[in-house]
């Protein structure tokens, strides 16, 4: 004996596979059109036409509902939408670690190092980031607006090192996963760890994370998704020992200034007011690991125990006037 308010179980099936198909369909990260399921209805004169799109069935099928069952639909549709961003979730996880797989850990041999420094190496760097900017880092992209932002000022910080110091961003998965789909999630890991050579290490649960105290894994990332797929990730990215001060420099001045907040668009919060000098000394002095904010994330200088940056970091005379013409040049 079933409840008044309760309703037929062929009309809850009905829903489930409406309701689904209209979650699969109206999502960005779906990978097929197969998770689309044909509907097919008991009742013709009651149900609508197959072909109508899931949407259309969807909202056909809730406008015949008698008023006693919308709030139980109601909760079912909560129910179901829970699951799928759940699952939705899982397969960006999923995803993200399969692209830092592919890419193999950084460990070049001394004449790989030295290409790395190479002239052409170098405009390949910057031809690669200034494409990556033209896809992504567009006025109208909002939502990777931050993650070009910190990537922009922790460049210019780097740039500005006087340590030989390397610096290291604490970086949310989620903002790689859910900022601007999968196409932006392969590239930018592209970008951070083919074409820039970022190290990626071992994530930190941010519920747990003491960035003050915690120490740095510096083996590359073999965790396991399954569990940590709904948590909140820091991963630590390391600036490679080869890029010195004027191609951090010169990468910086790639990414549009627009990205960057209004209040923040004269000299970086990385290192105003010798906020990276603090960091160098409150290291050396205190072995504390302190952290200056990001507009996503956080920098901070990579442990002592972390190799420095590569002993010509600073350059050269002929590299600064060289660097000083370039950025004159793209000023005026």
């Amino acid at each position: 004996m079933t409840s008044a308010n309760t309703p037929k179980r062929e009309d809850v099936e009905i829903f489930i596979r409406l309701f689904d198909a209209h979650l699969a369909q109206s999502s960005t990260t779906t990978s097929s059109p197969e998770s689309i399921i044909p509907i097919t209805y008991r009742d013709d004169t009651n149900s609508p036409s197959d072909t109508v799109d899931p949407t259309a069935q969807l909202e056909l099928f809730k406008s015949k509902l008698p008023k006693s069952e919308q709030e139980y639909f109601g909760r079912l549709a909560e129910q179901r939408r829970s699951a799928f961003h759940a699952n939705q979730a899982q397969r960006r996880q999923a995803y993200l670690h399969s692209l830092l797989v592919q890419l193999p850990p950084f460990s070049l041999s001394q004449q790989d190092k030295a290409h790395l420094r190479s002239n052409s190496a170098r405009q390949r760097r910057l031809q690669d980031l200034q494409t990556f900017c033209k896809r992504f880092c567009t006025p109208s992209n909002i939502g990777v607006r931050p993650f070009f932002a910190a990537l922009k000022r922790l460049l210019e910080a780097q740039s500005s090192d006087r340590y030989g110091r390397r610096l290291q961003w604490l970086l949310d998965d989620a903002v790689l996963m859910e900022t601007g789909g999968d196409d932006f999630m392969q590239s930018a890991v592209y970008i951070l760890k083919a074409v820039l050579h970022f190290e990626e290490n071992k994530p930190l649960d941010r519920a747990t994370l003491n960035p003050f105290s915690d120490e740095i894994s510096t083996k590359p990332n073999e965790q396991d998704t399954e569990g940590v797929e709904n948590s909140e990730i820091l991963r630590i990215w390391t600036i490679p020992a080869h890029l010195g001060n004027l191609e951090c420099a010169s990468l910086a001045r790639i990414i549009p200034s627009h990205v960057l907040p209004k209040r923040g668009k004269g000299s970086s919060p990385a290192y105003a007011n010798g906020a990276l000098d603090r960091l160098a000394r409150d290291d050396e002095e205190q072995q504390s690991l302190s952290i200056v904010e990001l507009p996503t994330g956080s920098l901070r200088y990579a442990p002592l125990t972390t190799a420095s940056r590569d002993a010509d970091y600073r350059g050269g005379w002929i590299e600064w006037i060289i660097d000083w013409v370039v950025s004159f040049v793209r000023i005026h």
